[in-house]
């Protein structure tokens, strides 16, 4: 799926990366709830946040060079005991999305404009938003 998506263009890679912060963020957080206690396991999980954080970076550097959805980075409105306390949220034609961080990423971070919906639905919304590229519903020229 994610070599279609990026086929499609710059919304597709956009489509490819969201799909990828998903898993690894996923992934993280199935590592960390898994596995807590052990030295390995804390060492494996920093290398699992480490590549979600590395997907999040890259998803920026899509977001912006499209310069199109409202996207960027906000505090967390309901922070719990947990030290990821930023927002990375991206507005999407089939709704909002958001990861967690302990950091903002990059230079200069941009600030979301928009607030949080009270939805956790990042899953339903980035695999409708790839299906609607992928369906040609969501094009490079339907977004500018």
């Amino acid at each position: 799926m994610l070599n279609q998506l990026r086929l499609h263009g710059r919304v597709g890679m956009i489509g490819a990366a969201l799909l990828n912060c998903q898993k690894e963020s996923s992934n993280a957080k199935k590592h960390l709830k898994g596995h807590a206690g052990a030295i390995q396991s804390r060492r494996l999980s920093r290398e699992r946040y480490q590549q979600k954080h590395q997907a999040m970076a890259a998803l920026q550097v899509h977001l912006k060079e499209y310069q199109t959805f409202n996207w960027g980075w906000a505090p967390d409105p309901n922070p719990s005991k947990s030290s990821a306390v930023h927002v990375l949220y991206v507005d999407l034609p089939t709704g909002q999305v958001g990861f967690h961080s302990t950091q903002m990423l990059g230079r200069n971070a941009k600030v979301y404009t928009g607030q949080w919906d009270g939805q956790n639905k990042n899953m339903e919304r980035i695999f409708k938003f790839c299906e609607d590229i992928l369906n040609r519903k969501i094009t490079n020229e339907s977004q500018t």
